[in-house]
Formats: C-alpha cells, structure tokens, sequence
C-alpha cells in the first residue's frame, strides 16, 4: 500500500511525551501524518529499539496542536540515512501506540528487509517495540491493525488473513501479536467465523473492496472500513472471534471499473470514515 498523506488522531497520554517546540500543553490526541521523515530530532518524545539485524533506531515525534499535523522521524544514529530504504511510514495507530513499518537498505551482510515497530507514547517514558517474526508472509499492510490492551501498558498487532482466495467461503485468519504473551509464543492464529450478511457480501468482494483504513472500536473491537460497502467488525480477542459486516444505510457514491477497482475522480477521494466511541461516522 502506498503511504497515505491523510492525517490520523492518535492519543496522547499524561507523560513527558506531551511537550513540543510549538507549545507544552498537553493533549489528548493529535493528527499525525502517516508519512514520515528521515533525520534526527531527539526530544521527550524520543524512543530507541533495534531493529531485527541490531540495529540501532531512534523515532522521535514533533508534536503540534491540532488541527496542525505532527510529524513522525525516523533516525538511526549509528548509521548513514542510507540505513533506511525509503520513508517510514504509519501503518495504524490506536490510543497511544503507533505502527511503523520501516524499510532498511542492503548490506554487504543482508539483503533489503523490512521491519514492524510499535511506539507506545505513555504512561511513562516512551518506548519502541520490534514485533518479532513470524507472521505470515504475504498479506496487506493496509489491512494490518493495532489493538489497545486493558492495562494501557500492552497492545495487540492483528494481521487479517484471506482464505477465500484458495477455499472459497472459508473465511478468514487472524494472526494476532499480544505484547503481553511471551510463552508459548507472543503470535497465535485463529480462524474467523463470517456471520451470514459477511458471508453473503465480503467474502465474494474482498478482491474488489475499496479498504480505507484499520480503526480500533474499543473493547477489543477493530473495524476494517471500507467506503464502498461498509466495515467489517470483529472482537479479535476473542477465542472464538466472528467477523460480522456494517453496511452504510445509504448506498456510495463511488464509481467503479468492471474489475472493481475505484474510478479515478470518483467520490472516494473526498469520502472519509472512521469509528468514535464505537460508532462508526
């Protein structure tokens, strides 16, 4: 997928992450630009991992009022910016963790690879996760979401698997990171029941749906909206988790190819959804 230059409001907590050059007021969330840049800007919102080959990485925030974007960066202080192969870019975000997906240049020693963080801005000093392998390998990163945890300290990576590609009316796969599990193992998967409505209508379309973005609908919910048909919503926490639709009560007004595929000029660039306090708008 490519980065997408539409802003989304990300949660801030009562931390030391809540300071910028603009202004020190705190806030309780903020638009962040799913593009990023490449450069140093150290800060209290400064977090440092590693990445999978060890190395070092630091992601910063310039933090601004909204309705002003905040801008993500993207450092790695032991290497050139040559270290990092293109923009890093925000996968999803929910409350105060951040999805990057960062893409690292070869070395004499690797070939290209990619690697997911998780940046969580508080309680407490800020942080930097790498999510371990291993997912699956060939999957959507537009379809991937993350997930807030009833404790606030962890967070769940969902990432949503088709089936009906090879096994019709199968359904779905959810491979799911808790950054509270460590044994057996931090991923488990788990097969998605389709009510009879997704069943009718996701399933037939996935090829052709018009996904705009992964949103977090609180109580373990995460919605995958999609401006042409509806969002489908799922518990994803659950042992048994079923995947149901929400069709918007009035049709869009978006055009289509015979293939499916969003018209250029339709009315998908100026439509935007999201879900607030478990209502979809």
């Amino acid at each position: 997928m490519q980065p997408s230059a539409s802003p989304r409001p990300s949660a801030i907590p009562d931390s030391a992450a809540t300071t910028s050059r603009r202004s020190d007021v705190r806030r309780p969330w903020v638009h962040v630009d799913t593009e990023s840049r490449i450069d140093r800007w150290r800060n209290a919102t400064t977090a440092r991992g590693s990445s999978s080959n060890g190395t070092a990485i630091e992601v910063s925030f310039e933090l601004a009022d909204p309705p002003a974007v905040s801008i993500l960066f993207v450092h790695c202080p032991d290497q050139t910016s040559s270290a990092i192969e293109g923009d890093p870019w925000i996968v999803n975000a929910a409350g105060a963790f951040v999805l990057l997906l960062v893409y690292f240049a070869p070395t004499a020693r690797r070939a290209p690879f990619q690697d997911y963080f998780v940046y969580r801005a508080g309680p407490g000093r800020p942080s930097l996760d790498l999510i371990p392998v291993p997912y699956p390998r060939n999957f959507d990163h537009n379809t991937v979401g993350v997930l807030p945890l009833r404790d606030g300290q962890h967070y769940a990576v969902v990432i949503p698997v088709s089936d009906s590609y090879v096994r019709p009316r199968m359904g779905y796969r959810f491979h799911v990171f808790r950054s509270d599990r460590r044994r057996p193992g931090p991923w488990t998967m788990k097969p998605v029941r389709l009510t009879g409505n997704a069943q009718r209508s996701i399933w037939q379309r996935y090829l052709s749906y018009s996904l705009y973005g992964v949103a977090c609908a609180g109580a373990g919910l995460l919605g995958w909206i999609d401006l042409l048909n509806g969002v489908l919503l799922c518990n994803v926490l659950e042992e048994d988790p079923v995947m149901r639709v929400i069709e918007w009560p009035v049709p869009a007004t978006i055009s289509t190819d015979e293939y499916g595929f969003v018209c250029e000029g339709s009315g998908r660039m100026t439509s935007h959804a999201t879900i607030a306090d478990s209502v979809t708008a």
